[in-house]
């Protein structure tokens, strides 16, 4: 009856654990929910995504662009992610254009994105499991340019950008994401697919 009673206990634990386990490559047991293993501040370690016909590579320090197989130019990147349990997000990016990069006798330029907002998972309709998807809405959007004679700041509030992400895998160190959609904008169809890999600073 005691042993009985252990396995029972045992089985318990292992599906209360991984119940916590909602991509395929999640751990399949985990201490830490999903809003615990999201929560924190991440590199961006590898990426590749196309928007229309280019085609962008990142391999944690250089970002490259191409376009039909051709390299077209390549610049120093730094692209870090961080998720609060409560619910916001922030998104640091910097540039590194080299002197020349845009035209001849163009000096060097480094430009600063930061992005805040909100975050939730989504999912749970038709296959898609719970917690399988993250909403990120932004709510502030601001953008530096140094290197110029001038600064060139711009702040956006509220700018009615969200995306959906495919939380393809979710550890406690590594995460990775996938996502296609399109968006009409008034210059015309955006259509943007990605894969990015992560891991926790």
């Amino acid at each position: 009856c005691t042993r009985m009673k252990n396995l029972l206990l045992i089985l318990a634990v292992v599906a209360a654990l991984s119940a916590c386990k909602k991509g395929e490559n999640d751990p399949f047991i985990s201490l830490k929910t999903r809003k615990g293993r999201l929560s924190g501040d991440w590199k961006v370690t590898h990426a590749v995504y196309s928007i229309n016909d280019t085609v962008w590579t990142y391999n944690g320090t250089t970002l490259v662009k191409s376009m039909d197989g051709v390299e077209l130019s390549s610049f120093p990147v730094t692209h870090e992610f961080s998720f609060t349990k409560s619910g916001e997000y922030t998104i640091n990016k910097t540039n590194e254009y080299p002197a020349n990069h845009f035209s001849p006798n163009t000096p060097a330029i480094t430009t600063r994105y930061l992005e805040t907002g909100i975050w939730n998972f989504t999912g749970g309709a038709g296959d898609t499991k719970t917690k399988s998807q993250l909403l990120m809405q932004a709510e502030r959007i601001e953008k530096r340019v140094d290197g110029l004679s001038e600064v060139d700041a711009e702040a956006f509030v509220n700018p009615l950008y969200g995306k959906v992400i495919n939380l393809d895998m979710l550890k406690n160190k590594e995460m990775r994401w996938k996502y296609d959609y399109t968006e009409n904008k008034p210059t015309g169809k955006r259509t943007e697919t990605g894969l990015w890999e992560f891991e926790k600073k």
